[in-house]
């Protein structure tokens, strides 16, 4: 860190800061939002932000929408296979 950056700018590279403001998010019940909002605000932020989004997944519907659309789509607001999926990948439930 250089003197050149705002005080700030400066502050928000502490990681001890950086470490009790997530603990704060990481109780908050808004906490999703939130810490989506910390990714994309402050670049000190994403990489630690992000990490805990992904750490606890109410299901596992944001993972598999990471995989190519061909292998799944949304039916009735659910998650489902593909018909590319059902015939190529085995079942195991």
């Amino acid at each position: 860190m250089t003197l050149s950056l705002p005080a700030s700018s400066r502050a928000m590279g502490v990681l001890d800061l950086q470490l009790t403001i997530f603990h704060l998010v990481s109780i908050s019940p808004e906490r999703k939002k939130t810490l989506l909002a910390l990714a994309l605000t402050c670049t000190s932020f994403t990489g630690m932000a992000l990490d805990l989004l992904w750490k606890n997944l109410d299901d596992v519907t944001p993972l598999v929408r990471c995989l190519p659309q061909s292998l799944w789509k949304i039916q009735k607001q659910e998650l489902v296979r593909s018909s590319f999926m059902l015939e190529n990948m085995p079942t195991y439930f």
